[in-house]
């Protein structure tokens, strides 16, 4: 019924548009809303037609050609207008009626696994949390944006070296690779302290971990949440150093929906670069090539640096004030590692989030409401309209378990082919086998399993020797520079070999049993 009103609103709609009629046009319309008993009363009369008494009311109406009243012209159009109305509310509702149940059937039985699956893993979360509030020492909480709220917070982990060295009031040497983590969380419910057990890992191996929290949705969109890490990074280039780390090996790690935002975040810095250099060129070109030595930047200032306050064992984290600064540019990042993340918001990804559980209505919430917007916030769409922000971007890493239920491996598999399309010189994608979606962060640590951690370690010293900076004193280097240029596929046994201490230094506890994470794999809905 809903469908006939609509039909016929939308036919007589049509005839009331333009004041004409054809051949039963608004009339056919009209016939189709009310029933073929009424027929007659809709149809106009042709001209010459001798009208009936019975349609006397009908011959009234002015034919094809003649002038209408206004009056029959406001309620032709008045209820063309009601009929559109009523057909589109009657179709909504009818909609509603049965998708809303399967829906909520689906929302549940996701939410169920989640729930069996944290239920499951329960202790070794807690002791994971356990770790990251208080059991873990050389663990520094810090502002990253002066007068921020909360989540404007970062943790830096200290490797050996660098808690050494604070610890006997010195200066650690700036000489250890940085990685600054984005934790994931369906940019919904993240947390810096979701990703503790990777940063605990990297710290074994000489990194120094910074792990961001930030501001999640509803509270800000995914704009704002692209502006808390641009301060995070910028600070983390301009403070990293009193911490031990180098501020020339800065590489971003995100994780999931973390992942997005740091390519989304790196994309748009990179069109910032080329925009700024294009007004530069324009500027010095407009000068004659005078006095314009710092056209188009700014004189960049170093923020006030707090003195670390570490956390020894079982100490109290105690938050500080330090200013935050978002002058970077994409030189200054090192390389990007994405583990499972999304790089395009397309329809059929949406679809796959819908058949999940995950309604079209809280998507269009989270991603954008429009598909200009959610394009807009997407870094494969953004790098495919701009192909020059690839030529910027830092070498990429993407990690991508096959068996991730959530986001599908083609979301990186994309990505690299999308990149390499516009000119990135260097992409690499790894495809684990039978991994999941929280493989990186819960799993894999959990079993003492640091595939992953090894993957981004490998790539870090491989992007270091293809810089030409310095050869990490390995005894190997010429071998090792060799082997990182090289396409062949033993580049990573001859460096794994080369950097075997770092890799012996990896974590080897916890060891939960595979099976039981085999069987976690299976219950969770990510």
């Amino acid at each position: 019924l809903g469908l006939a009103v609509r039909r016929g609103g939308a036919a007589s709609g049509d005839a009331a548009s333009d004041g004409t009629a054809s051949d039963g046009g608004s009339g056919g319309g009209l016939a189709m809303a009310i029933g073929p008993a009424h027929e007659g009363l809709a149809r106009r009369v042709r001209p010459g037609e001798e009208a009936s008494p019975q349609k006397q009311t009908a011959a009234q109406i002015p034919s094809k050609g003649d002038a209408m009243p206004e009056p029959w012209r406001s309620a032709e159009v008045a209820f063309a207008c009601a009929a559109q109305v009523a057909g589109d509310w009657a179709w909504r509702l009818t909609t509603i009626s049965w998708r809303l149940p399967l829906q909520v059937t689906k929302m549940i039985a996701f939410l169920s696994r989640l729930a069996l699956y944290v239920l499951l893993l329960l202790p070794a979360l807690l002791s994971v949390a356990a770790y990251w509030a208080g059991v873990g020492k050389n663990i520094i909480s810090v502002r990253y944006k002066k007068g921020g709220g909360l989540r404007h917070s970062c943790d830096v982990w200290l490797p050996v070296a660098a808690a050494n060295a604070l610890a006997k009031g010195e200066t650690p040497e700036p000489t250890a690779p940085v990685a600054v983590i984005i934790a994931g969380g369906a940019f919904v419910i993240g947390h810096k302290g979701f990703v503790s057990m990777m940063c605990r890992a990297l710290r074994c191996a000489g990194f120094v971990c910074i792990s961001v929290d930030y501001r999640y949705w509803p509270q800000v969109s995914m704009d704002g949440m692209v502006e808390d890490n641009d301060l995070a990074i910028g600070w983390a280039v301009q403070n990293c150093a009193q911490y031990g780390g180098d501020r020339k090996r800065v590489i971003v790690v995100g994780h999931s929906s973390g992942a997005t935002i740091g390519s989304l975040l790196l994309a748009r810095r990179a069109s910032s670069d080329l925009t700024a250099a294009a007004a530069a060129k324009t500027a010095f070109g407009a000068s004659g090539g005078a006095g314009t030595a710092g056209a188009g930047s700014k004189p960049q200032q170093r923020p006030q640096e707090r003195q670390p306050q570490q956390r020894e064992e079982g100490g109290s984290r105690t938050p500080g004030d330090a200013a935050s600064s978002s002058s970077w540019t994409c030189s200054d990042i090192f390389g990007f590692v994405g583990l499972g993340g999304i790089y395009h918001l397309h329809d059929a990804f949406m679809d796959h989030l819908h058949g999940k559980g995950i309604d079209y209505t809280i998507q269009r919430r989270v991603f954008g409401e429009t598909k200009l917007l959610r394009e807009d916030r997407s870094p494969s769409v953004l790098v495919r309209a701009q192909p020059a922000v690839a030529d910027r971007l830092p070498p990429v890493l993407l990690i991508h378990g096959t068996s991730d239920k959530i986001v599908p491996h083609e979301q990186s598999e994309t990505f690299r082919a999308t990149l390499l399309a516009a000119g990135a010189s260097d992409v690499r994608v790894v495809l684990r086998e039978g991994e999941g979606h929280n493989d990186p962060v819960i799993h894999g640590p959990l079993m003492s399993d640091h595939g992953i951690v090894r993957d981004v370690i490998l790539n870090v010293r491989r992007w270091r020797c293809l810089s030409g900076d310095a050869d990490d004193g390995s005894p190997r280097a010429a071998e090792v520079r060799e082997a990182a240029a090289a396409a062949s596929e033993d580049w990573e046994s001859t460096l794994a070999a080369a950097f075997w201490e770092e890799l012996k230094a990896l974590p080897s506890f916890p060891r939960l049993p595979r099976s039981l994470i085999d069987l976690a794999r299976h219950i969770t809905p990510f």
